[in-house]
């Protein structure tokens, strides 16, 4: 799986060796030449460049505005339209956007982002948006508890995507152990499904916690994740001015985004002292 690193936009530079050839490019930053700027040179290199809509930052992309971007940086997918916990209004959003897109962007992959407020309307919003036929769905961590993910959402994925329909994590913000978890969430998905021979495929998922962690000189390491973790660690999200920092250590920074991709792989720790 791909890790898409949310990095503050001084040091992109800096850690670009530590990057994926996959991104997640925010809309509302590419306002600041130096952000677009690197990511389309990453597009140029022939990554991945994923373009969100940044709904989930609390900014409000106009269409024109989001097509516009798509073509500047060379996007290989955009985000559709959607509304956090509404699953109707996110539905409607993606059928009165999807065909515009389509035609505005040809050759260009569309990315819906189901919500709900309960596992039924979640999987409702699922069903439709995967009906428009876009090309991946992506999971706002809101919606990938453990629990969720064993007993409905799986499940209900391997029923309703086609092979060519792939899945996106979005914000891997989450505590450690539901990252462990989540990892072995998604290495049950790839495994075929024993009545219908399906699996899923989960490209990437995207974070800024490795960095928001070194920021705060915290070491993420094997043992800490059941022992320490909850008690040692801050678990508040990115400081407000993230996106500014001009400082991270790059050592400890890297040694994070180990640990993080081991939990994604559940590879740290035992599942048994969860």
């Amino acid at each position: 799986m791909h890790l898409a690193l949310i990095t503050p936009i001084p040091l992109l530079d800096r850690f670009r060796e530590l990057m994926d050839p996959y991104h997640l490019v925010l809309a509302h930053l590419c306002r600041d030449p130096r952000y677009l700027d690197f990511y389309c040179q990453r597009a140029a290199d022939g990554d991945e460049v994923i373009l969100d809509n940044s709904v989930h930052e609390g900014h409000n992309v106009d269409l024109v505005d989001l097509i516009g971007l798509t073509h500047t940086l060379s996007a290989t997918t955009v985000v559709l339209p959607d509304t956090p916990y509404q699953a109707a209004r996110t539905v409607q959003q993606a059928r009165q956007y999807y065909q515009t897109l389509r035609t505005a962007l040809p050759g260009v992959k569309l990315m819906a982002v189901p919500h709900g407020s309960t596992y039924l309307g979640f999987g409702a919003c699922v069903s439709q948006l995967v009906g428009l036929g876009v090309d991946s769905i992506g999971l706002v961590r809101d919606c990938t508890c453990w629990y969720t993910i064993r007993a409905y959402l799986i499940p209900h994925l391997r029923h309703v995507l086609q092979p060519t329909q792939t899945l996106h994590l979005l914000g891997g913000e989450s505590q450690p152990v539901e990252v462990y978890l989540l990892g072995l969430a998604v290495k049950m998905a790839r495994t075929p499904d024993p009545v219908h021979g399906t699996s899923l495929t989960t490209v990437g998922i995207d974070t800024s916690k490795p960095l928001v962690l070194a920021h705060h000189g915290i070491c993420l390491s094997d043992k800490l994740l059941f022992d320490n973790v909850e008690r040692e660690i801050d678990w508040n999200g990115r400081p407000v001015d993230y996106f500014e920092l001009d400082n991270i250590d790059y050592d400890l920074a890297k040694e994070n985004i180990r640990v993080y991709r081991a939990w994604l792989d559940g590879e740290v720790g035992g599942l048994d002292r969860a």
